[in-house]
């Protein structure tokens, strides 16, 4: 649902319909938030090729006032949308694609978080480019939850 990595940051669950963009986050994962938290440039600036910021929050974790990652269940639809020409030819899609939010592992500390296509291939979600964006598809987060609300429940009776 959201790797171990995007814990500390603020978080929700998608919402049908909504669009999303891929956001590299503080903490160096990639993670998902919404198209109007998006304002490009962050003002993360380097010196000799290091993100200070970066490096002091690794040391000094806090708690993340930006924008909310954006946490999406694992059966859910999305659309990708304007995919880069490399990652198409890479993974043999089209330039807008289906797929399934998966959940690859369940490894403490590892990525677990990824998407698995119509073709078969499946990826981590680190391997989206920063700036990727995404279409929850309508009615699939809702349909997603109430199939885990009724599996949760079978396993209480």
């Amino acid at each position: 649902m959201c790797d171990y990595s995007l814990y500390t940051f603020s978080n929700r669950l998608a919402c049908d319909g909504e669009e999303l963009v891929a956001n590299r986050f503080s903490s160096g994962c990639i993670g998902f938030i919404c198209v109007s938290d998006a304002t490009g440039e962050d003002g993360r600036r380097t010196l000799l090729g290091i993100n200070w910021r970066q490096l002091k929050s690794w040391f000094f974790p806090r708690r993340h006032d930006g924008p909310s990652a954006v946490c999406i269940p694992p059966g859910t639809e999305i659309r990708l949308v304007s995919l880069d020409p490399e990652f198409r030819m890479r993974l043999g899609l089209d330039e807008t694609e289906d797929a399934t939010f998966i959940q690859v592992s369940a490894e403490a500390f590892a990525y677990r978080d990824g998407l698995q296509f119509r073709n078969g291939k499946r990826i981590l979600l680190q391997e989206l480019r920063e700036g990727q964006r995404v279409l929850v598809s309508p009615s699939s987060v809702r349909q997603t939850r109430s199939r885990h609300q009724n599996v949760a429940e079978e396993a209480h009776a």
